[in-house]
């Protein structure tokens, strides 16, 4: 084999390494292009109906504790039914 032989077999081999890589880099391409995709339109609205269908103890405009889990509220009831002369506790 002579140098220009050597020079032909090694510029055809670069090539061919140059042409796998480029193949798989197109069939990632290809796989990312296949991937389900989401308009941020549509997403925003998605996580806003989210929002607004959940209930959320700590916000009461999303629907909030009701009143007979609400331990304070509960609570609230309880003093407002005591007479205010009463208290709760003697101190001696």
């Amino acid at each position: 084999m002579d140098a220009q032989e050597l020079l032909r077999r090694r510029e055809e081999k670069i090539v061919g390494l140059k042409t796998r890589r480029v193949e798989v880099v197109n069939t990632k391409l290809l796989k990312y292009m296949r991937v389900d995709r989401l308009l941020a339109s549509e997403a925003s609205k998605l996580i806003i109906e989210r929002a607004s269908t959940i209930r959320d103890p700590l916000i009461p405009a999303l629907g909030g504790i009701r009143r007979e889990e609400n331990k304070f509220h509960v609570y609230r009831e309880m003093q407002s039914r005591r007479p205010q002369s009463v208290s709760c506790c003697t101190i001696m």
